[in-house]
């Protein structure tokens, strides 16, 4: 699974290298995208401190990276961009709530995601 990420980036610096520039803007995108979202679980993030920062740089980066690929259409596409982010607002609500219910010693790895 982390190999995608780095296969994504090759490609998209191969499309560029073609001339094919917005395909490799994408390309790119994903890859950071990806690059985030996959390699959480291989961090060693054990503290609520650092799970707090990379949830930090996590939802930045989403966030910029949705909003990059609306472009300037951003607000005219708000409500798809409501959609993309939606999925990813519902997970966090239901780790924001397992926290509270649980105290820090009981848990499990995916909450500190």
């Amino acid at each position: 699974m982390l190999a995608i990420p780095a296969f994504m980036l090759l490609a998209s610096l191969v499309m560029l290298s073609e001339g094919s520039r917005s395909m490799a803007q994408v390309l790119f995108l994903g890859a950071v995208g990806l690059a985030v979202l996959l390699c959480g679980p291989f961090l060693p993030i054990y503290t609520p401190e650092r799970a707090r920062v990379y949830r930090a740089v996590k939802w930045i980066t989403m966030v910029g990276l949705v909003g990059m690929a609306f472009g300037s259409n951003v607000y005219l596409a708000s409500s798809l961009f409501s959609a993309c982010m939606w999925p990813m607002i519902w997970i966090e609500w239901t780790r924001v709530t397992l926290r509270r219910k649980l105290p820090v010693a009981r848990w499990p790895k995916q909450l500190y995601l």
